[in-house]
């Protein structure tokens, strides 16, 4: 989990909100996937490659990856936490709880402000449901680097959604949510399934991220009437590039058709990716289908450019 360093003032002040922030991010996700290509390839590769952008976890890595995850967390969950509370170790405890609320719903599905606001209220944690009070924290979560936020597209008002950076820390909160797997003896069978659940939207995300880094555009979440998309990406006013990942062992041709329907309403590029080509009844139409392989081509690409003009 990548953790933001920071330098204090002298005194014994709250970290939060004074601090000078010093992002560390995460691996490149085209830099991960290239370099674990030399080791792994197809599924894990792009598996593997979504959770081992946190350095942390790249020396202790053995595949198949959902194995190892669900190991590391069912020894090493205690470890995460500590690392989280370390973050907030000079905020009062009040606000702490706040903090740390957020980033549990988060990783929860509670996605805007409201959402967050009306679930933290729930809990106790706020005194009013207010979701402009709530914007405070958010504003210091993502310039701390451990929230992210993408526009909502085809909103008159502007409106965010909210996203953990890391798919790690994502995860344990999840584990925190639904089992207080630190706390309570928790079964590694549960764990597991947590991973299964969580793993293909960390992988969505992952691509999404990839893609959009490789061809210079921004992601932006779209939300319409009975439509979701797992990849939408933005140039300069329009969408560029709309997509769905689907990372199972087999896509029926039912599903397929419905991903043409939908797709089909964007006038851009549109993709779908999948962990093989085998996993496809039949080929999409109008649709381009990218596999791990496709994906490794895009990164190695995008990589070999940036470092051509940097030479320039």
């Amino acid at each position: 989990m990548a953790r933001p360093k920071v330098a204090l003032d002298e005194g014994k002040v709250p970290l939060l909100g004074i601090a000078f922030l010093v992002k560390i991010g995460l691996i490149d996700e085209r830099e991960i996937l290239v370099e674990l290509s030399k080791e792994v390839k197809g599924k894990e590769l792009i598996e593997a490659s979504t959770y081992l952008r946190e350095p942390m976890l790249v020396p202790a890595y053995k595949p198949p990856l959902r194995d190892f995850l669900t190991g590391f967390f069912s020894s090493s969950g205690s470890f995460v936490s500590e690392l989280v509370g370390e973050t907030f170790s000079e905020e009062g405890h009040e606000l702490t709880r706040v903090y740390l609320g957020i980033m549990m719903e988060v990783a929860n599905g509670k996605g805007t402000s409201t959402e967050l606001s009306s679930a933290l209220f729930s809990r106790g944690l706020l005194k009013k449901d207010n979701p402009g009070t709530l914007q405070k924290y958010l504003t210091i979560l993502t310039k701390m680097g451990i929230l992210r936020k993408f526009l909502v597209q085809g909103k008159r008002r502007k409106k965010f959604v909210y996203r953990h950076v890391s798919p790690l820390l994502d995860l344990h909160f999840y584990l925190e949510a639904k089992y207080a797997y630190t706390e309570l003896e928790t079964s590694v069978e549960f764990i597991r399934r947590a991973v299964d659940y969580k793993l293909p939207r960390h992988v969505e995300d992952f691509i999404a991220d990839l893609l959009a880094k490789a061809y210079g555009l921004r992601r932006v979440s779209v939300e319409l009437p009975e439509l979701e998309l797992d990849i939408a990406l933005q140039g300069f006013n329009r969408l560029e590039l709309v997509g769905e990942v689907k990372w199972k062992e087999r896509v029926k041709r039912d599903e397929v058709r419905k991903i043409e329907e939908k797709l089909s309403r964007f006038d851009c590029r549109r993709v779908l990716v999948v962990p093989s080509e085998d996993v496809l009844e039949r080929e999409p139409k109008g649709i381009e289908a990218l596999t791990p392989e496709d994906l490794l081509e895009i990164a190695k690409e995008s990589l070999e450019k940036t470092l051509n003009m940097e030479h320039l």
